[in-house]
């Protein structure tokens, strides 16, 4: 086999090497849009970057981008903007393990009228050479993100009131 094969298999091979799996459902008061926030991991396991994709009740995709691993690590990313505002970010504490897991922050403004933000604050962890999502301090696994909006009677919607979680699964020891 020549160089050239070997090399152009190592490139073509990879992407089937590399896993995506679903992490969150993520659906809101404001409209009937679903977003999917999915995670590729490749083939030691560990986290090779995140995805957002949203999509029409009717199954239109009207967004779709990824994260590398190293974007994330580096500081914060933005899941969704709204009106020139970042309306959801995501961090990672700084022991973060691409490989293990750890803490993720889903910070979302609150009131784009005074800049307020909140923190939701979830464990990823790494069981079986799967990850995923658990709520802090009582780690139920997570499944689903319900964003309600925080709506000013003149304003409109200025922000996210609360995230309600659903969870699916035992509860880890």
């Amino acid at each position: 086999m020549s160089l050239l094969s070997l090399i152009a298999l190592f490139i073509f091979s990879f992407p089937l090497m590399a896993t995506e799996s679903l992490m969150a459902t993520i659906t809101s008061d404001i409209d009937r849009n679903t977003t999917f926030f999915l995670m590729e991991t490749d083939q030691d396991h560990s986290i090779h970057s995140i995805r957002i994709k949203s999509v029409t009740p009717e199954g239109r995709v009207f967004e779709d981008f990824s994260y590398s691993t190293e974007q994330v690590l580096d500081g914060e990313v933005v899941l969704h903007e709204r009106q020139g505002h970042k309306a959801v970010k995501l961090r990672v504490e700084k022991n973060f393990s691409p490989a293990k897991g750890g803490v993720v922050y889903i910070d979302y403004l609150f009131s784009g009228v005074s800049g307020n933000r909140r923190n939701l604050e979830l464990y990823l962890t790494k069981q079986d050479n799967e990850f995923r999502l658990l709520s802090k301090p009582d780690l139920l696994p997570v499944n689903r993100f319900y964003f309600l909006a925080n709506r000013h009677p003149v304003l409109g919607i200025i922000g996210v009131r609360r995230v309600e979680l659903s969870f699916r699964g035992p509860v880890l020891p």
